[in-house]
C-alpha cells in the first residue's frame, strides 16, 4: 500500500526563505491562527454562492450530500506594505 514518506513531509530551507519582496506586497504577522471547517447541508450554503459556482459535495455519514464551509479566525498583529516602514 503507497503512502506519504516522512521525508515529504519535512520543510526545505526553500520553503523556509521568503522570496524577496517587490511592489505591492504585503508582510503580515498573525497570531491565534485557526481554521475551522463544518460539514453542512448544500442547501443551506447555496444561498451565499454564486450560482456559476458548483458545490463540491462529499457524502456524509448517512450517504447526505455534504460540503464544507470554513472559517480563518486570527489576530492581525502588524500588516503593512512590505516596502513601507
Amino acid at each position: 500500500m503507497g503512502g506519504i514518506s516522512n521525508a515529504s513531509l519535512s520543510f526545505t530551507d526553500d520553503m523556509l526563505t521568503c522570496p524577496p519582496v517587490r511592489g505591492r506586497d504585503v508582510k503580515a504577522t498573525l497570531k491565534h491562527f485557526a481554521i475551522v471547517s463544518y460539514a453542512v447541508p448544500p442547501e443551506r450554503v447555496r444561498p451565499y454562492v454564486d450560482p456559476q459556482f458548483d458545490l463540491d459535495c462529499f457524502p456524509g455519514a448517512q450517504g447526505e450530500p455534504l460540503v464544507w464551509v470554513s472559517m480563518v479566525p486570527f489576530e492581525d498583529q502588524d500588516f503593512r506594505f512590505a516596502a513601507a516602514p
